[in-house]
């Protein structure tokens, strides 16, 4: 579990598209509907699922900013692509290093799905022990 709370910290570090602010209206509306906390309720690394119960880990999205709750001076910036199909997602690191991947939201749930940094950009919402790629499914706080 600790690999995957790393990887994500390192992919959270390497959100990105254009930010709130350079970004036109179906963007700025997407990252309008991402505000807010957000807890890891599922994640899955090289097609190995790992328990609910160990992956108790939250994240806050602030502007163009992914802040895991853990160590929230290490933020991602993000850049999203609402109008790609699926959706695109990146995450850009202090080192600029970017982390591709996809996304979806469906009602409270966030689903991303992620390549390792300056890796493919994924094209579906499954992993695989030959491709590495991790999935993650977040559910909004309740307000």
């Amino acid at each position: 579990m600790r690999a995957v709370c790393v990887a994500v910290g390192a992919a959270a570090l390497m959100l990105g598209s254009a930010g709130p602010s350079g970004a036109d209206d179906a963007t700025k509306k997407e990252f309008a509907r991402l505000q807010g906390e957000w807890q890891l309720i599922r994640a899955e690394k090289a097609g190995k699922v790992y328990p609910a119960e160990q992956a108790k880990i939250w994240f806050a999205v602030k502007d163009d900013q992914f802040i895991p709750a853990a160590d929230p001076s290490d933020p991602a910036r993000l850049t999203l692509h609402p109008g790609k199909m699926p959706a695109q997602i990146d995450l850009v690191a202090k080192d600029q290093k970017t982390t591709p991947g996809i996304y979806r939201v469906t009602g409270d749930e966030w689903e991303i799905c992620l390549a390792g940094a300056d890796g493919v950009r994924p094209t579906a919402f499954k992993t695989a022990p030959e491709n590495k790629l991790q999935l993650l499914v977040l559910k909004r706080k309740a307000k």
